[in-house]
């Protein structure tokens, strides 16, 4: 095996697109952690073998599935063991210790790749407790200790290498390949040209609380609120079913069977997260790029690093993201002034170039060619 993936949820549309670039000339598998139990999910565009660990696990606290972790652990270390890779690509730092123990017991001579698309909550934000303090400054200290095990670094926003991982990992061992979208699977896009004015969340149904000042603040705007994706519990669901009258939730979807026509429905896309986390201020979301690529003007949270680069190409605007009275202004003027709503969509046109993957690919697939390069010659 030339590459297997060890991740810790289901294969998401990141990986899929992983997936397909580097998939092209070389052998792939995947190994995955299906929390949800015995559920019968269908995976059916997922062309590699796949290899998955039904252990139910609480989807939200990492302490509280510690103990389902080590089942997982070794389910995904047998795995290794069998298909012997030259290359493992993790994701999450639970992950990277999967991969640090295979290759400093197992097979040292492996190449690992940590691929970072959020930092996570216990890390990048500073706890007011001693006693979390002291937990975040342990698992700093766990990563540090992993991350020397590292030969690639992959990042999705390059704000996550300069805020963090530059102190361990060098430049040249890092590469920014952001959280884009193929445009293969928005080729039957067909952009929405009547009815009511809708603006629609589409991906991972979290940060519900901005979730739920969309439903209000739409309620108020006139405007139809639509939601897309999977979620941990039912909340934002029941929320939409009470108020059906202008609220839908379509829930989890098939990425590359479902984006073009889910985007489809849009006049406008909701990525208003808790700008309070200190991840959310530098992550950049592929909503961002399915936007731009979709002409849709995108709402997003003040304070970001996110809404640095949507006020700077004209193709959004940001808001509060507390602010249920702001973000009800906002609505009613993307509804209502033809011109303002017309010039964001020409500047999404304009920046299409943002969105447009393939020297960002290139330089991905050249620097994974140089993991076999060296491993050849060993």
């Amino acid at each position: 095996m030339d590459i297997t993936f060890v991740i810790s949820h289901l294969p998401d549309s990141r990986y899929k697109k992983r997936f397909e670039v580097l998939g092209k000339d070389r052998e792939l598998s995947v190994v995955y952690w299906n929390k949800r139990g015995k559920e019968n999910l269908n995976l059916a565009d997922i062309h590699i073998p796949a290899f998955r660990a039904d252990i139910p696990a609480d989807q939200t606290s990492p302490l509280k599935r510690i103990p389902q972790w080590f089942r997982y652990a070794r389910f995904a270390l047998k795995q290794l063991i069998c298909q012997s890779p030259r290359c493992v690509y993790v994701g999450n730092l639970d992950m990277l210790a999967i991969a640090w123990f295979y290759k400093r017991r197992k097979s040292p001579r492996v190449k690992v790749v940590y691929e970072i698309a959020d930092l996570h909550r216990y890390i990048a934000d500073i706890p007011r407790s001693p006693l979390k303090r002291l937990f975040r400054k342990m698992l700093i200290g766990i990563e540090a200790r992993l991350i020397s095990s590292v030969d690639l670094l992959t990042v999705t926003s390059w704000k996550f290498y300069e805020t963090y991982y530059a102190r361990w990992v060098p430049r040249d061992k890092t590469v920014l390949l952001p959280n884009m979208p193929q445009k293969e699977d928005f080729t039957h896009y067909c952009r929405k040209k009547s009815g009511e004015f809708t603006v629609g969340f589409i991906g991972s149904i979290r940060y519900k609380e901005q979730l739920k000042m969309l439903i209000h603040a739409g309620k108020r705007a006139g405007v139809r609120v639509f939601f897309a994706g999977a979620a941990t519990d039912k909340e934002i669901e029941s929320i939409c079913r009470e108020n059906r009258e202008y609220c839908e939730f379509y829930g989890p979807f098939n990425y590359t069977q479902k984006i073009a026509e889910l985007y489809g429905r849009l006049d406008c896309v909701y990525s208003v997260y808790d700008a309070d986390m200190a991840n959310v201020r530098i992550a950049l979301p592929n909503k961002l790029y399915e936007s731009i690529l979709c002409c849709l003007p995108i709402i997003v949270a003040r304070g970001t690093y996110l809404a640095e680069l949507v006020e700077e190409w004209g193709v959004g605007v940001a808001v509060g993201h507390r602010d249920e009275t702001e973000l009800c202004r906002i609505l009613e003027r993307l509804k209502n002034d033809a011109e303002y709503y017309s010039a964001l969509c020409q500047n999404c046109a304009d920046h299409a170039d943002k969105a447009e993957a393939t020297s960002y690919i290139t330089v991905f697939q050249d620097k994974i060619a140089q993991l076999f390069s060296v491993t050849e010659q060993l």
